[in-house]
């Protein structure tokens, strides 16, 4: 096993800071979708799914929070199509319409966000053992 302590002092900032940076990058785009006008187009593209319709009418998109709140919930759907059309949460022509560029960032930040809780969940384990 690789003892953490035996790193070089540069090595384990590195390895600590690394996925703070790549979640905060990925924070980073769900955030400026939330703030353009590409917070209504995919609000407006998806509307087959009962839960975002439920989170649309609970959250309103007033607040900051709010609308990255909806934003994480329209990524995971437009990240994972096959799961929502399978439980027929989903209408294939949504999905296939949605704007792609604005897929292509969704699906980037979110997979930045989840790479990064991968990556401070093993740190963290590989840390303490």
């Amino acid at each position: 096993m690789i003892d953490f302590e035996s790193w070089s002092p540069l090595l384990k900032l590195a390895f600590l800071i690394v996925p703070f940076v790549t979640g905060f990058t990925g924070l980073a785009i769900n955030f400026k979708i939330a703030m353009s006008r590409d917070f209504e187009v995919a609000l407006s593209a998806i509307t087959s799914n009962p839960y975002l319709e439920q989170m649309k009418s609970v959250w309103g998109g007033g607040s900051l929070r709010s609308r990255c709140l909806l934003m994480s919930a329209v990524s995971a759907v437009v990240t994972f199509p096959r799961f929502y059309l399978h439980m027929g949460w989903l209408d294939e022509k949504e999905i296939k319409s949605f704007p792609s560029c604005l897929r292509r960032k969704m699906v980037i930040a979110l997979w930045l966000i989840s790479i990064a809780l991968l990556w401070t969940l093993i740190g963290y384990f590989f840390i303490i053992k």
